[in-house]
């Protein structure tokens, strides 16, 4: 629903149905493809989940 909303009118319409049934306004988003999610992934430090942090 979010995908076809998003390729036939960006990103105002592919909010449209998130805040009608819920009735919370957005009023600031981010759309990232995967490739950008995996930049800011890179950006935060990657780390595998389930292994402890170091602490030294």
């Amino acid at each position: 629903m979010l995908d076809r909303a998003f390729q036939e009118g960006g990103s105002a319409c592919a909010i449209r149905p998130l805040e009608k049934p819920t009735g919370i306004r957005v009023d600031r988003h981010l759309f990232v493809d995967f490739r950008g999610f995996e930049e800011l992934v890179e950006a935060g430090g990657r780390r595998d989940r389930g292994a402890p942090a170091r602490t030294h």
